[in-house]
């Protein structure tokens, strides 16, 4: 009897213990270690990796020894690698060819050698930014990716890393400095046809780089705001150029002269189609050849005053410019500069440029022409090629009424329907509206207002410097009031305090920064002022405040010199009041 229930619990335990590993068995296929990681695959096919203790680092597997997972891995339909888990060993998921996606933590710094090689089923991969390495035939022969991404951090690509991946219809590479290939070809059997997107400041290096080069070789669709160095002294940093695709806007920034081009080669080109504002701003000096070439969507068009000459065809084919304002330090307007820009409907020069042949050749929409000089510019007899004399004579040129007969007498400029420009008024007023100046201008004059110098009263907070004129002065367009601007500075104040031993105390608080003060010691009875402190014996006197200020007189006692005489018998006797 003790025998029969010693064996009924042994059996009780031993079923037990079965149904606890048919439960396990029915949620897990498998469970393993692999180096510092603990590999899971579950029944419904994902193999998750986790760390399980150090670094979190994969054993590296061979063929003579795979991975435990290798005979189930048919079984394998998705992968998750956890956070803490820092590399992917060699060989991991070796021809898991049912695998179809896989997530990978951005914990993990390296993808070891053959780690997907023969997943032909895996459709996408999302490499993390902290990846640095990516091994031998990493993911050779996954022929269902279609996309294939690579991080900016990626230093090391090994040999074959990306070979048959045939099913590639575009790579995006985010590193700026093209990686140094293995002499093996990384994409052996990937069309070099499909297009490689790179950083746009990166483009003529990749296409340079052996393997890389031998793709279409493009600009990062992605990425909005490029940026780069366009100018033609010393390294070229002189000039920086940015583009940002969501305002559609290209910005030319910096001192000194730009860099000329070949047609199509400014680095901007590839993005000619969206750009629609060009601002060139303040201290650039020169416009490059080319450098706007065929930008056929330019809208607006800023250039500054700083501007000294425009280059040859540099806004060739901007067929999208309907206005055009020449900055009157412009000197030189290159050959063909504004050729084929047939929207542009009115041009103000503002200066006396030389401006050479072509310029504004097939400009057919011109109505309208401002010159601002006295004197004609100097203008190529074939600087409106192609416009023919009767159009000419249908452009109205507006001059200053002063320079009409120059005008006229001129070979080219005669051709046009020159008249006398408009005049407008401005005035200089101050911050009362009070008109301080008015002048009566054409169109295109400078207004000048050297002859005045406004000045504002300072009050018990404020002292107040000119600054100049808002807006700024520009030159001519329409009636304009141009108003006084004073920079306001906060006065300083200081603490002046004046006495000494036997002298009244007299303490003056908040004195403004260079006030001339009048100073006075008052000695008590029967002392009288020396001198000061700092030995001046002037009392009253004028100090100018410049800072926190303590002053001290001397004061002595006044000593008086008694003498008596007795007459007769008897004494004098002198004594101090006591």
């Amino acid at each position: 009897m003790i025998l029969y229930s010693f064996m009924k619990k042994i059996f009780t335990l031993l079923f037990a213990a079965l149904a606890l590993c048919a439960n396990t068995w029915a949620d897990n296929i498998g469970e393993w270690t692999s180096n510092q990681c603990n590999v899971t695959l579950s029944d419904a096919g994902v193999l998750t990796i986790s760390r399980h203790i150090s670094q979190g680092q994969m054993a590296n597997y061979t063929a003579a020894n795979p991975a435990p997972w290798y005979n189930v891995r048919a079984s394998i339909t998705s992968a998750v690698i956890e956070s803490g888990v820092s590399q992917i060993g060699a060989r991991v998921f070796l021809d898991c060819e049912n695998m179809t996606s896989v997530t990978i933590a951005g914990s993990v710094t390296s993808i070891g050698n053959a780690a997907f090689r023969g997943c032909t089923g895996l459709s996408s991969i999302t490499i993390p930014e902290s990846v640095t390495t990516i091994g031998e035939a990493a993911l050779y022969g996954c022929s269902g990716l279609t996309t294939l991404e690579i991080p900016a951090n990626v230093a090391n690509i090994g040999k074959g890393a990306f070979s048959y991946c045939e099913g590639l219809t575009s790579i995006i590479c985010h590193v700026v400095t093209p990686v140094v290939l293995p002499s093996e070809e990384v994409f052996h059997n990937v069309s070099k046809s499909i297009p490689l997107y790179v950083p746009f400041e990166s483009l003529d290096a990749y296409i340079a780089a052996a393997q890389w080069g031998e793709f279409n070789v493009m600009p990062d669709p992605n990425q909005c705001h490029t940026y780069g160095y366009c100018g033609a002294e010393g390294d070229g940093k002189n000039i920086m150029w940015t583009f940002d695709c969501d305002a559609k806007m290209l910005v030319i920034s910096g001192t000194g002269n730009m860099k000329s081009y070949q047609a199509g080669t400014a680095p901007w080109y590839l993005h000619r189609t969206n750009i629609q504002t060009v601002v060139i701003e303040e201290g650039v000096k020169t416009i490059g050849g080319y450098a706007f070439y065929n930008c056929k969507n330019i809208t607006s068009l800023t250039l500054p005053n700083s501007l000294l000459s425009i280059g040859n065809n540099a806004f060739n084919v901007c067929i999208g410019l309907t206005e055009l304002i020449i900055p009157s330090a412009v000197a030189t307007i290159g050959q063909f500069a504004f050729s084929s820009c047939n929207k542009v409907a009115t041009i103000r020069i503002l200066g006396r440029p030389t401006i050479e042949n072509g310029v504004f050749k097939d400009c057919s929409a011109l109505t309208s022409i401002l010159c601002a000089s006295e004197i004609p510019p100097v203008c190529h007899a074939n600087a409106f090629m192609n416009l023919t004399d009767e159009t000419l004579g249908t452009i109205a040129l507006s001059v200053p009424g002063t320079a009409i007969d120059d005008y006229e007498s001129n070979a080219v400029w005669t051709k046009f329907n020159i008249q006398a420009s408009a005049q407008k008024t401005v005035r200089f007023v101050d911050e009362n509206g009070t008109v301080l100046k008015t002048q009566v201008l054409a169109v295109g004059a400078w207004p000048n207002a050297d002859d005045l110098t406004p000045t504002k009263e300072a009050d018990d907070d404020y002292v107040y410097t000119f600054a100049g004129w808002l807006p700024t002065i520009v030159q001519v367009e329409h009636e304009c009031n141009y108003v006084t601007h004073f920079v306001r500075t906060p006065k300083k104040f200081f603490n002046v305090g004046i006495g000494g031993a036997n002298c009244a105390l007299n303490v003056t608080n908040k004195v403004p920064e260079g006030t001339y003060l009048e100073v006075t010691v008052a000695p008590e009875d029967c002392y009288q002022f020396t001198q000061w402190s700092d030995g001046d014996n002037n009392n009253p006197r004028i100090i100018q405040v410049t800072e926190d200020t303590n002053i001290s007189a001397d004061c002595t006692k006044i000593i008086y010199t008694i003498e008596g005489q007795a007459q007769g018998s008897g004494a004098v006797t002198i004594a101090p009041k006591q």
